[in-house]
């Protein structure tokens, strides 16, 4: 269900629901503008643990071909990265059921799931206040920056919302044949953008392409600080470090017509984000271990059978040291490439070079001191190379007071900024 009225409804109000798709995790925030309040979703026993307002962003399928949030026989991760790569790639082939399914169906079935059980929930909750009125809902997606101005990504990632909310309306367990159809029928309504998709015959099944927008998820994770009383207009940067990747960008805020502006000026999109570094952390063990394998192999048969210690090994901690140092050195460089290029050919006159740039260090890679340490040192290695430079400005995103979260814990808000901007 969408609505809770039971007989004709007195009001009428717009609902938005923030889907924030991340790499490791998801989060949805849904707001009433009328009363302009917003609504943290919380997860109950599928969130992760130590936060109950992300969920994981992992699906499971049946072998024959349902899909759940529920463990089952095959389990899938790294939705979002599939996605970016190769929306049609092939991920899963049923056996029984003799059905694939690729990297934009999988993504359009998991938020179809995570977004039923957030209206749900938001709806069963605030029964009582919507018992009167109609609700026009919206479902606004962020998606990566660097592919903000690729319009066939735009595109790939509206229909998927789409496809995904109308999927999200049906009442029995999801299955393969359904995302496929529905997937196939929101690109056709996207194409044509037909007004009967609100029809009454349709019971408010679909919502208008209209209605379902995407928006960059840096500009997304600012909106909180944009409209707090800490807001200052200019140039500003933000890093957010992710599992797989680790996104910078350089954008203005300013207001024209009484209208806040937010101007991407310059993004990056690497991997460098803390997974990632675990797999170079790894790689590097093995590499080291089958060097040493290979020294221990080759000894003199003709001499004595080597004592046990000869087969001990023990990693020094120095060689993990050295695999970082060469991870966050090629992180720092692309960091500083980003703010050389905003400084040199994007913005060079502002004043927040002289000032100390703004600079919001966001998303769960953040908590690592590591992560953290290197991008608050990364200013003053920058300003060494750059004139009238006055280092970084660490900002922290305030939690806007209207947001309703009361199990969020404490400087956690940074994780909930994409899904309520």
């Amino acid at each position: 269900r969408s609505q809770v009225y039971e007989r004709d409804p007195k009001n009428e109000i717009d609902i938005v629901l923030g889907f924030d798709f991340g790499t490791s995790s998801s989060k949805i925030v849904i707001r009433d503008s009328g009363r302009q309040t917003a609504y943290a979703v919380p997860f109950g026993s599928l969130a992760c643990s130590g936060n109950s307002y992300l969920i994981p962003t992992k699906i499971f399928i049946s072998d024959d071909g349902n899909l759940s949030l529920s463990p089952a026989q095959y389990s899938f991760g790294s939705l979002k990265i599939h996605l970016m790569d190769s929306p049609e790639k092939i991920i899963f082939s049923a056996q029984s059921a003799s059905v694939t399914i690729n990297a934009a169906e999988l993504a359009a079935a998991y938020m179809a799931i995570v977004i039923r059980r957030a209206r749900y929930w938001f709806l069963k909750q605030m029964k009582l206040v919507y018992k009167d009125t109609h609700i026009y809902w919206h479902v606004n997606l962020g998606i990566p920056s660097k592919n903000y101005d690729d319009h066939k990504i735009r595109k790939t990632f509206q229909t998927i919302a789409m496809a995904a909310w109308r999927i999200s309306r049906s009442d029995s367990i999801i299955n393969i044949a359904e995302v496929k159809k529905y997937l196939k029928e929101a690109a056709n309504h996207l194409a044509s953008k037909e007004d009967a998709l609100n029809s009454n015959a349709d019971e408010d099944l679909w919502l208008h392409p209209d209605y379902v927008t995407t928006h960059p998820e840096v500009i997304m994770e600012v909106v909180g600080y944009a409209h707090s009383p800490l807001r200052i207009n200019g140039l500003h940067m933000l890093v957010d470090v992710g599992a797989t990747t680790l996104d910078t960008a350089t954008f203005l805020i300013r207001s024209h017509s009484g209208e806040d502006v937010f101007t991407l000026l310059a993004t990056k999109v690497e991997r460098y984000g803390t997974m990632e570094l675990h797999k170079h952390r790894v790689h590097a063990l093995k590499n080291s271990m089958q060097e040493c394998l290979s020294r221990m192999s080759n000894i003199d048969p003709t001499l004595p059978l080597p004592d046990p210690t000869h087969y001990e090994r023990q990693v020094a901690k120095n060689y993990l040291s050295q695999n970082d140092s060469i991870f966050f050195k090629e992180c720092r460089s692309n960091i500083g490439e980003l703010v050389r290029h905003t400084k040199e050919a994007r913005d060079p006159n502002s004043a927040a070079w002289a000032a100390g740039l703004p600079v919001f260090i966001c998303g769960g890679g953040a908590r690592h001191p590591i992560y953290k340490d290197l991008i608050e040192s990364l200013g003053s290695k920058i300003a060494e190379s750059l004139t009238n430079f006055n280092e970084f400005s660490i900002k922290a995103i305030p939690q806007p007071q209207k947001l309703n979260a009361p199990e969020l814990p404490h400087n956690e808000y940074d994780r909930l900024a994409v899904a309520y901007g």
